[in-house]
């Protein structure tokens, strides 16, 4: 999606930086590469400021950005007027994908073994989109919906032309089982995945 809507972008928008080899495909496809993502100096608090004297950590927008820290960095009326969604995948089916990602079996064995390791609470989506509890954007897409999602993108930002996917795929070739969900978790697994990602559940309207 990221690499989909650079094309739309302009000299003055924030484009927060990818992988090499994602940059290199924005590139081809946009002309465009990560641009005004690091905040202005004179907009650090002294925390930042420490952080960045002693990590050389720069403040500024990044990939997977939480809503909370994105909210403290933009004006809040351009937080207001803007449209904001995310898109998000079936819990049960993005765990497996992240399982993967991570290590497999190789790293961690078991799936149900990788759920007790506790790394799952990364790609809780939950935690990305609330601001202190509170769900705070204003639409949340289906990746399994993408199509119909596309559709309705084009049309609430008035976008020139309807956006399309890249053929290109980030983190294609990791995953190993491409079974569905319900053929790879264990019963106990799937109920773990659906404690942990409750409230996702709730708001998505998901089923196992």
């Amino acid at each position: 999606m990221e690499l989909a809507l650079s094309k739309y972008c302009g000299p003055k928008d924030v484009i927060s930086p990818l992988s090499i080899e994602e940059e290199n495909v924005r590139f081809a496809l946009s002309g465009l590469r990560a641009q005004n993502y690091l905040s202005p100096i004179w907009d650090y608090s002294l925390y930042d400021a420490l952080r960045c004297a002693w990590y050389r950590f720069r403040k500024g927008f990044y990939d997977h950005i939480s809503v909370e820290e994105t909210k403290k960095m933009l004006n809040p009326e351009i937080w207001d007027s803007y449209f904001k969604f995310a898109v998000d995948r079936n819990p049960w089916d993005k765990v497996i994908s992240y399982y993967y990602w991570a290590g497999g079996n190789t790293k961690y064995g078991s799936i149900e073994a990788f759920l007790r390791h506790g790394r799952v609470n990364e790609i809780s989506s939950f935690e990305q989109l609330s601001d202190h509890g509170v769900m705070s954007v204003d639409r949340i897409f289906k990746y399994e919906n993408m199509a119909e999602a596309l559709e309705e993108i084009t049309e609430i930002l008035k976008l020139p032309t309807k956006v399309e996917l890249p053929t290109y795929k980030a983190k294609a070739t990791f995953r190993k089982d491409n079974r569905h969900y319900r053929e790879v978790l264990t019963l106990k697994e799937a109920e773990m995945i659906r404690q942990m990602f409750a409230r996702e559940i709730d708001v998505m309207g998901y089923v196992y």
